[in-house]
């Protein structure tokens, strides 16, 4: 089939299945001629929003079962490799035939895993645009094999969602455990008992835990020693008054040796700063270990109880150390303790990240299967709830005219949060890169007016650009010599609520823009953390927590409800609850 003839075919199943919004196409050998655009493709153009939309069908053309839909053409130029997410959902709704689904689904993880880390965040962007409002910025082919009556397609979208969610839950998971580097010893052995279920693995996880408890029972003992002995020798003498023991005790443990109180002090903060941390840690991964009570217990003992003990009898233990080098080793004995744990997989050589991968994706093939008893009602009835993941607002803007992509240096193209700051001349505005999201990256709004010097072209450049920060700084970018009046604009050259820039490129005009966001704080930062998207920083969390709860825009018209569930036999329902709790995972982060 001839490139011309594929893209016909491509616009007659457009035209069949939204026949409900204006179409524009431009496609990829389109955009790399630089052709212009037609009067009426121009007149199009005005009723289009700046929405990405997905369109999933059945049919491959020219390679690509999944298109993209932006301001400019239905038919956008991608560099990410959608079939994948097809494939994902033809398994479910087609052919559920689970063999193929459960093998699409590890080769669409294991992909998003290995993606170099702008490529997974013009990924995840993008499903996030066409995931926003309850997947309404999905449409599917209206066809004998996928979509057959388009009043299903609520339906369809909902189970789009909640396929999804398996993957970007696995993603969040393996962020926390494998980027963020917070495994241990308990977290590795749940994944290779997970996996190949070898009893063997758990000698290291009690021998482990026997030690620092071990230890743990030794430095309350020598702590707790002293004072016991303090209190006896007073009884002998026949000094028994409460007082007198206090003053003893107090005398013992601050005046006997002051010069091991600095020590004690820093030693106490550091060990406070990584109990924080481990605490914390161990909060949050709880989930991961699902039914697997042992473990789980284990874990939050070793790295939220012992680090609590530790940091209440630590101090006692320095202070009274007879010597300074004593001091010295108690101080760095105290840290190996709750260390232990951390420190056994190096030392066993256990492959951290490929053992939590692995057992990442035995858990989602369980969760896709146990999403595969649910009946349409079950699916409703979830999206009945109030899970604010039901229904994430997120906005992925093409603002100029461009192929997706990541990162790509030979080009020049970069994809990632763009800081805007007032220059040091008056009128100076400062745009930059960075690697994740700062106060200075969060706008409120932003307004662009096109350049008219070629009003046909199909890749205008933006000749105004005014910004209004989340901290209430308004800047302008402008063209030079350009009579701002004179630009044209209307209602849709605007974005309003949180937003950040993830491409800029400027010239004389503005070349590249392209931005994300939400309509509110909650759903901007919902959807940072569900789709595991770049890391604020403690200035944006600062900003965003002062702003939340104010209205940035006006809301958007209610999303669709579905029929509420009837009532369904006991087995369903307690598969049911356990395959909603096992999707609930991103909560946890926030």
């Amino acid at each position: 089939m001839s490139r011309e003839k594929a893209y016909r075919n491509l616009e007659a199943i457009y035209e069949k299945s939204c026949d409900d919004r204006a179409l524009l196409f431009q496609h990829p050998d389109d955009y790399d001629k630089n052709r212009d655009f037609k009067e009426e493709d121009l007149e199009i153009l005005k009723k289009r929003d700046f929405k990405t939309r997905l369109f999933i069908c059945t049919t491959t053309i020219l390679g690509d079962s999944v298109f993209l839909s932006t301001h400019f053409t239905d038919n956008l130029k991608h560099q990410t490799h959608f079939n994948f997410v097809r494939d994902y959902v033809k398994t479910l709704i087609m052919t559920k035939n689970w063999t193929a689904a459960t093998s699409v689904l590890t080769d669409l993880l294991t992909m998003v895993f290995k993606m170099e880390p702008s490529a997974y965040n013009t990924f995840a962007c993008t499903l996030a645009s066409a995931l926003s409002d309850e997947a309404a910025n999905t449409d599917f082919e209206v066809s004998d094999e996928l979509l057959r009556y388009k009043a299903d397609a609520v339906i369809y979208r909902r189970k789009f969602i909640v396929l999804m969610r398996i993957i970007f839950d696995k993603i969040s998971t393996k962020r926390f455990l494998v980027d963020n580097g917070a495994t241990n010893i308990y977290r590795d052995i749940h994944c290779m008992n997970k996996v190949d279920r070898s009893n063997w693995a758990f000698a290291y996880f009690f021998f482990c835990f026997l030690l620092q408890i071990c230890l743990v029972c030794y430095v309350i003992v020598q702590n707790f020693g002293e004072i016991c002995e303090f209190q006896s020798a007073i009884s002998v003498t026949g000094v028994v008054e409460d007082e007198c023991i206090l003053k003893v005790t107090w005398y013992k443990i601050f005046a006997k040796n002051p010069e091991m109180v600095p020590l004690a002090l820093l030693s106490t903060i550091f060990s406070a700063m990584r109990a924080h941390v481990e605490m914390t840690e161990a909060l949050k991964i709880s989930y991961f270990y699902g039914s697997n009570y042992l473990l789980k217990s284990i874990d939050l003992i070793v790295n939220v109880a012992l680090p609590f003990i530790l940091l209440i009898t630590g101090f006692t233990l320095i202070t009274t150390a007879p010597s300074f080098i004593d001091a010295v080793l108690n101080a760095t004995a105290l840290g190996y303790i709750s260390a232990i744990d951390d420190m056994l997989p190096g030392l066993l050589q256990l492959p951290e990240a490929e053992l939590i991968m692995n057992c990442l994706i035995q858990e989602s093939i369980e969760q896709f299967l146990d999403m595969t008893e649910l009946s349409d009602e079950e699916i409703n009835g979830m999206f009945n709830t109030s899970d604010p993941l039901n229904n994430i607002h997120f906005n992925d803007i093409y603002v100029t005219n461009m192929p997706e992509q990541g990162n790509d240096i030979h080009l020049g193209k970069i994809f990632m949060p763009h800081f805007v700051k007032k220059g040091k001349v008056l009128g100076d505005v400062v745009v930059g890169n960075s690697e994740f999201v700062t106060d200075h990256c969060l706008l409120r709004r932003v307004e662009w007016r096109y350049t008219k010097g070629f009003p046909k072209t199909s890749r205008p450049r933006v000749a105004y650009l005014k910004i209004w920060k989340l901290n209430g700084e308004v800047l302008e970018v402008k063209q030079k010599d350009v009579a701002v009046e004179d630009l044209d604009w209307d209602m849709h050259q605007s974005v309003e609520g949180v937003y950040i820039i993830t491409v800029f490129q400027m010239s004389e005009s503005v070349i590249l823009l392209r931005l994300c966001g939400s309509k509110s704080v909650d759903d901007f930062e919902c959807a940072f953390k569900h789709y595991s998207l770049w890391d604020f920083d403690k200035s944006a969390d600062k900003l965003l927590s002062k702003t939340k709860g104010q209205v940035i825009m006006a809301p958007l018209s209610d999303s669709i409800h579905g029929e509420k569930v009837p009532t369904a036999e006991n087995q369903r329902e307690r598969r049911k609850s356990f395959f909603e709790a096992s999707l609930s995972t991103t909560s946890i982060f926030e």
